[in-house]
């Protein structure tokens, strides 16, 4: 797999741990509270529902991408040039990025309670770095998996 395929799938997992486990409970608040208040069937609202239930995914898709691209790119050559080829800077890296974005940036847009946010920005960037790292680790030889002849 070439490394942009890689990058795109680091990506998208990161994205579904970050906001897949949202997704329930944005699909029951947009069909029926929304329904009910305007005399309506949850079914009727179905396309309106949906849009609703997948915005956590790209909400954290537009944040995991960002991050990725500012943060995880640099910090990955800054590891190939220092020699830090195991899971432990990555994984380290992005539980910590995961974690400071949802504490910064509603800190710095001034609004207040969503700390608790860090958590899935915690599992997100874990996840997101896992899969970065164990697809474009260096082996011996200095070969990585998506280079490898097939």
């Amino acid at each position: 797999m070439g490394k942009f395929l890689v990058f795109v799938k680091s990506v998208l997992i990161g994205s579904v741990v970050g906001g897949g486990p949202f997704m329930p409970l944005t699909l029951f608040l947009a069909s029926y509270p929304t329904a009910a208040a305007n005399g309506r069937s949850p079914t009727d609202d179905v396309m309106h529902a949906l849009q609703l239930a997948v915005l956590p995914l790209v909400i954290a898709f537009v944040i995991v991408l960002s991050a990725s691209v500012l943060i995880g790119l640099p910090l990955t050559y800054l590891f190939r040039r220092k020699g830090l080829t195991g899971p432990g800077p990555y994984l380290v890296s992005g539980i910590l990025v995961g974690v400071a974005i949802p504490i910064i940036m509603p800190w710095a847009m001034g609004w207040s309670g969503m700390a608790w946010m860090a958590i899935p920005g915690a599992l997100s960037g874990a996840a997101t770095a896992r899969v970065w790292w164990g697809a474009t680790r260096v082996r011996a030889g200095g070969v990585t998996p998506s280079c490898e002849p097939r």
